[in-house]
């Protein structure tokens, strides 16, 4: 299966967006030549559309256009529903992606990868200046989308972030209509692949970072107030304000779908370092609020979530990847929310919407990029979806602010993740603070840890060489993370007293273990297997921590022996046995089969141990070649033929005459690692998307997926995603992985050319393989496993 990004949900071609709501009407307000490349989009308060032209992004030789990007004016002052003009706004930046209009101090704040700039005007083009500076971002890094993004404005103070007292009614806290003086303003940071950087506030003050992920900051627009108010991002690349709530889109990294819908509270940490890897799979990442201490996402959203904006109560987001405006509902759920998505117009391959905004009258619009292609293209169009009916005056999200803030040390320990990161902000930021660590649940003991890192009073061993001993894995695994982040040399010896006694929590283990690598240390005398395989023995260890245990010994291991898995499936324990039978199937090994067959023939053996058997020995499920479907019509026949199970989708995953899944991708530990790893991908993203990727598997291809050709001198060619490049001026070789985990080597003196594949390695037609009930299970197995 194709996972790289996560397709669309739309018929291909070039047919109109489709609305999916009868109470609104779409048209096309402008098209290339009148705008090309659009992004990001704005609308003052007499009605002007800006919206920002890029001439910078990805710019191809012999591109035709601007050298710098533009700020374009659109207007529909004869009312028919088409842009007049446009007339350039302002012309300048570089990798421009983000506008935002302040209508009090007609004021317009840009977003290019490098800066923040505030653009007076007077209410008019001829009333802007020079651009002045609010924010510069210094770094080697050049990578155009992954720089300064997402403004937005918010009142000024912290009542309207984190609690949000009851005097204050919903109108009176509109953010686009700042009440201070200066507006605050809201931006992101992303990823920056890694490279180290600074932020420069025009006062002067300057913040700096590299490695962490991406960040949310609050800066005044005069430049003055810079903070960093929550990490932890890949690319937040649109944020929004509404009743003082914060919420924020962020992209996602390539191994770990769906991009994110995220309810931002100050001190928030949302688990994605850039430190630990691209995939985001590390053991110290998380993705989903499943890393101690980081916050969950309210919901999924469609792949390259480019804007959110509040609207009628709900929040609207653009997904370039899957072509369509979805929209959410919230629903209160502690102190933060959880979320149900719709689509509001859907489109094909060449609807690619980015900047979204809202007129006075309800009306929204919004730019589309048209083609899949990075660099610029010359295509682009503005879309307006009108009301038929008027909107409501004020629909406010659904916001239940509590009475009042409960102490800071209650808060710390409360069971609500989105309250505890509140208690560590204020804490952290308090004259003193004296934590009640032994009072503390294991939840509060990680919120005390975050405290104290961000206090940074005083050498941490201390804290961190009891936080490492104890008795909770979260907490030592939120230690590990303060000591691998920081390279505390010093906690070595409490790593290596950790290590074996981690072995049955398998993140842990694996996590403590990449630290020593880390800080320099050897750790090859980790007899990490057999550490693994005691725990798996010892039958008074619970049982899922026994599974996952065994789950971490490779198959195929010498620590696994013939001998002891017989002692394995001894077991009385059926779950812990059905997994021993699961780990010798996938052995793939001549000296496992005699047990298999006997397993297998087994007449009074449980049947799904049978079945599980039998993959082992190759004999997989029937598979019948059947006509195409389609992915709607997939969906329909997988709901008809009710629920599925995950066992029987497991062997089909796995079998060689199956769907051939596990020959690029990994799921629940086992597979080959080609392409994103599946592990509960069912779970995380809409069926439809699902079978959208098996069917059409080269509709879409994450950026790190993507093979490549290469073409020797000879004549003879290698295709694969390319891995490593070793040995430098023309003496190394590259190595390129393929389908089934093969890697090719092509020595850098042997290369003719190298090109682009365009398509998926994974070949079209796997799902005419699959029954409808095969498909049912599969999908079963893949919204389980997790």
């Amino acid at each position: 299966m194709s996972f790289g990004f996560l397709v669309a949900l739309a018929p291909a071609g070039s047919a109109e967006p489709e609305v999916l709501d009868d109470r609104f009407e779409l048209t096309l307000f402008a098209e290339h030549p009148a705008v090309r490349t659009p992004v990001g989009c704005t609308i003052t308060e007499d009605g002007r559309l800006l919206v920002i032209e890029s001439h910078t992004h990805f710019r191809p030789e012999g591109y035709e256009g601007p050298e710098t990007d533009r700020i374009l004016e659109f207007t529909d002052e004869d009312g028919d529903g088409k842009a007049e003009g446009p007339r350039v706004f302002y012309e300048g930046g570089k990798h421009t992606m983000s506008i935002a209009y302040d209508a009090r101090l007609q004021t317009c704040y840009v977003a290019t990868r490098a800066r923040i700039s505030a653009l007076a005007t007077n209410g008019t083009a001829e009333g802007i200046g020079e651009a002045r500076e609010v924010v510069r971002l210094q770094t080697t890094g050049d990578y155009p989308h992954n720089g300064l993004c997402g403004l937005a404005f918010i009142d000024q103070g912290r009542e309207t972030v984190g609690y949000i007292p009851k005097e204050l009614d919903e109108p009176a806290r509109d953010p686009l209509r700042p009440r201070y003086g200066s507006p605050t303003l809201l931006f992101g940071l992303g990823e920056n692949l890694g490279h180290p950087y600074t932020l420069i506030a025009a006062d002067g003050s300057t913040l700096e970072g590299g490695g962490e992920g991406g960040n949310i900051y609050r800066i005044n627009g005069d430049g003055t107030g810079l903070e960093r108010i929550a990490t932890g991002f890949w690319n937040p690349f649109g944020i929004c304000v509404t009743g003082g709530q914060i919420f924020a889109v962020d992209n996602d990294p390539d191994s770990r779908p769906p991009n994110r819908l995220l309810h931002i509270i100050e001190g928030g940490d949302y688990g994605y370092q850039f430190r630990y890897g691209r995939p985001g799979t590390h053991p110290l990442q998380g993705w989903d609020g499943d890393f101690p201490g980081t916050l969950p996402m309210l919901a999924g959203t469609g792949e390259a979530a480019c804007s959110v904006i509040p609207y009628d109560g709900e929040l609207l987001v653009t997904s370039w990847g899957h072509h369509r405006i979805e929209r959410f509902q919230l629903k209160p759920r502690g102190r933060s929310y959880t979320a149900t998505m719709s689509t509001l117009v859907r489109g094909g391959d060449d609807f690619r919407p980015v900047g979204i905004a809202e007129d006075g009258d309800g009306s929204l619009y919004f730019t589309d990029w048209v083609d899949k292609s990075y660099p610029l293209h010359g295509e682009g169009r503005i879309w307006k979806l009108r009301r038929k009916v008027p909107k409501p005056a004020f629909n406010p999200l659904p916001i239940t602010p509590p009475e009042a803030a409960p102490p800071v040390d209650q808060r710390l320990d409360d069971p609500d993740p989105f309250v505890r990161a509140g208690g560590v902000w204020e804490a952290s930021h308090a004259e003193s603070f004296a934590p009640d660590w032994r009072g503390a649940s294991p939840d509060g003991r990680v919120a005390i840890l975050a405290v104290l890192r961000a206090r940074a009073e005083g050498d941490p061993a201390e804290v961190l060489a009891r936080a490492l001993r104890d008795p909770s894995p979260e907490v030592r695994l939120a230690a590990v993370r303060w000591v691998s982040d920081e390279k505390l040399e010093q906690l070595v010896p409490a790593l290596r007293e950790l290590v074996p006694e981690a072995a049955g929590h398998a993140r842990l283990f694996d996590a403590a273990v990449l630290t020593l690598k880390r800080l320099g240390e050897d750790v090859e005398g980790v007899d990490r297997e057999a550490l693994l395989l005691a725990v798996a023995r010892d039958g008074s260890e619970p049982t899922a921590e026994r599974i996952a245990a065994l789950k971490r010994i490779p198959p195929a291991s010498g620590a696994l022996p013939v001998e002891t898995f017989r002692e394995l499936l001894a077991d009385g324990d059926a779950d812990f046995r059905a997994a021993a039978v699961w780990h010798l199937a996938m052995r793939g090994r001549d000296d496992a089969k005699t047990l298999l067959e006997k397993l297998a023939s087994d007449a009074g053996e449980d049947g799904e141990i049978r079945a599980d058997a039998a993959l082992g020995l190759g004999r997989g499920p029937g598979l019948e070649l059947h006509e195409p479907r389609g992915a709607q019509a997939w969906d329909r026949a997988v709901r008809a033929a009710g629920e599925g199970d995950p066992r029987a989708g497991r062997r089909i995953f796995f079998a060689e005459g199956g769907a051939l899944c596990a020959r690029c991708h990994t799921c629940g530990g086992y597979g080959v690692p080609v392409g994103p790893d599946l592990t509960g991908i069912g779970a995380r993203m809409p069926r439809l998307a699902l079978l959208e990727s098996i069917v059409t598997p080269s509709k879409e291809i994450g950026p790190t997926f993507g093979a490549v050709q290469i073409d020797r001198h000879d004549g003879s060619s290698e295709v694969g995603i390319p891995m490593e490049v070793t040995g430098r001026h023309g003496t190394g070789a590259v190595s390129l992985l393929g389908v089934g985990g093969a890697v090719a080597e092509v020595a850098l003196a042997d290369i003719a050319a190298q090109r682009a594949w365009p398509v998926s390695l994974m070949p079209v037609g796997l799902d005419l393989r699959l029954s409808v009930e095969q498909m049912r299970d599969l999908l079963a197995f893949l919204g389980e496993e997790g």
